[in-house]
């Protein structure tokens, strides 16, 4: 019976698996989106870089097979984390603080605010179906409401939420709503 060749290590000792996930790992700390056609390319080129003797194809097989052996997931890009400027936020830290110490500012007089997005009408984008459903979706609705909150550092004061919509007459929250302050966007 003939065995399966591993097509991820040499037998001189250079393992491509572990080359491709350190790559990888760096790339991705740097911020680069990887897809699976990126993944391929660069394991074709460690491939002719390394000089691997065995004939190798880099297909969607093997891509799944790379990704189940180290864990690695596909999931949709969310949020700007890798865009944070790290070195002025740390600068900014060290700034702030002795501006506190200078104006002799306490917790009650510190406050922070900040926006959030509501979509309100947004219907979810994944749904469970039959194998004979085709599981079509309609268009996007992205019709959302903006509310700003803001407390001081102490937690002592917490501001009424203010509420920004794109509507002179808001139909989420009637005017006469208590603890709501609308105004118009644009």
């Amino acid at each position: 019976m003939k065995y399966k060749i591993t097509l991820h290590k040499r037998k001189s000792g250079v393992d491509l698996d572990h080359v491709m996930y350190d790559w990888f790992k760096l790339r991705r700390v740097e911020g680069m989106p990887i897809t699976g056609q990126i993944l391929m390319r660069q394991a074709t080129k460690f491939h002719q870089e390394l000089n691997i003797s065995i004939n190798m194809t880099f297909s969607n097989g093997w891509l799944r097979y790379f990704l189940k052996r180290n864990g690695i997931r596909y999931p949709r890009v969310k949020g700007e984390k890798m865009s944070a400027d790290v070195e002025s936020a740390e600068e900014y830290i060290i700034e702030f603080e002795e501006y506190i110490s200078e104006n002799d500012l306490t917790k009650e007089k510190i406050c922070n605010a900040d926006e959030t997005a509501i979509l309100w009408r947004y219907i979810p984008r994944n749904t469970y179906a039959t194998w004979n459903d085709e599981a079509s979706g309609f268009k996007e609705n992205k019709q959302r409401l903006t509310v700003l909150g803001c407390s001081n550092a102490a937690g002592t004061y917490k501001m009424k939420l203010a509420m920004i919509d794109v509507a002179k007459n808001s139909r989420f929250f009637p005017s006469n709503v208590i603890g709501i302050t609308t105004k118009r966007h644009g």
